[in-house]
């Protein structure tokens, strides 16, 4: 989507918005104008993102993470759009190159988080199995297994 048209923005400055000679340029140009959206940008992100994430259905997936920029809005609309259905409700990630407000993990901190997610990401693996072949799985899992 697009807010701007660099051949309209180029004309204007030419020709003057208000002038004949303009409004006979842009009514040869309006068809390939790609000026598709009026409005902010905010909405203009939350338009996108519901579009792609209605999509990704054809392709036979579902988003189920939106990853954020900090910014509250756009996950917030997804769920009132209820995008697959009203049970499915999106999860938001923050992006660590969004995140300088908060505290982040040392290195080392942030490496134990990495193998206790794959840990667990493995012992959700083994249940399932163990549960395929009916047999008892003994071990408790410490957190969901997330799904992207």
């Amino acid at each position: 989507m697009s807010k701007r048209c660099i051949e309209c923005e180029h004309a204007k400055s030419g020709l003057e918005e208000n002038s004949a000679e303009f409004h006979v340029w842009y009514e040869g140009h309006i068809s390939s104008c790609v000026i598709n959206h009026v409005g902010s940008s905010c909405a203009m992100e939350q338009e996108v993102a519901l579009k792609l994430w209605q999509r990704s259905e054809d392709s036979g997936f579902q988003y189920t993470t939106l990853l954020s920029d900090g910014d509250e809005k756009t996950y917030q609309y997804l769920n009132t759009k209820e995008v697959y259905s009203p049970e499915i409700k999106i999860k938001k990630e923050e992006c660590i190159n969004h995140t300088e407000d908060y505290d982040l993990p040392s290195a080392m901190e942030f490496e134990a988080l990495r193998l206790d997610t794959a840990l667990n990401e493995m012992l959700c693996d083994a249940r399932e199995f163990a549960d395929e072949i009916d047999i008892q799985a003994n071990f408790e899992l410490i957190q969901p297994r997330h799904r992207v």
